[in-house]
């Protein structure tokens, strides 16, 4: 129900012209009540998917106004998942939530690369595929933020920085890759192999 809800929302989103600012009305809407980050969060994670969406047709004026409107808001959005990662640690659905939506957002190139490499949310995904005993579910949540924030590096000069900054943090993933293989510990394995294979096309 909360995603065919968030969904719909997105979908209203990027359809109606007439809705300025909607990541920024969702936001100060919602942001504040802690039963609705949930709602909020899965909103936020589906809307820059939908602006490529098969089931309607965007022309490209729209599909570019919607854009660069969602990369103005790229910034506020940052801080709310940082906010959101330090207020709800602990909760796996939360992080959950935190992570596919900043891989939803980064694959959107939303992100100001100045935000982005002084936020500490940047470590998270490392911080959590280190945990050997953490939630399968957020483990695969924080390979896929990995793997999104590769995938920009790849075709765009302009994140060398960001690209400079995650090699390193990719290859200390490798003792923990090992331990996966020695432990028989097939879907973190394939996790890691999943973050090395995109480092290898990125890069």
């Amino acid at each position: 129900v909360v995603t065919q809800l968030a969904l719909a929302i997105a979908d209203l989103a990027v359809q109606m012209v007439e809705w300025k600012d909607a990541v920024g009305d969702l936001i100060s809407r919602l942001a504040q009540d802690g039963r609705s980050v949930a709602m909020l969060l899965e909103t936020l994670t589906v809307l820059p998917e939908e602006i490529d969406s098969p089931h309607f047709r965007l022309g490209s004026n729209r599909r570019k106004e919607v854009t660069e409107e969602m990369r103005r808001a790229g910034a506020v959005v940052l801080s709310l998942l940082s906010t959101c990662y330090e207020t709800f640690q602990g909760q796996m659905a939360i992080t959950v939530k935190i992570l596919r939506c900043f891989a939803s957002w980064m694959y959107l190139e939303a992100f100001p690369l100045d935000s982005l490499l002084g936020n500490s949310l940047m470590l998270v995904p490392f911080q959590q595929l280190a945990l050997a005993d953490a939630d399968c579910q957020v483990q695969e949540a924080a390979a896929d933020c990995i793997c999104s924030t590769l995938y920009i590096c790849e075709n765009s000069p302009n994140y060398m920085a960001l690209a400079q900054f995650l090699q390193p943090k990719v290859y200390s993933l490798f003792p923990c890759y090992e331990q996966s293989v020695a432990e028989e510990d097939t879907d973190r394995a394939i996790n890691f192999c999943r973050i090395f294979t995109e480092m290898a096309e990125s890069f």
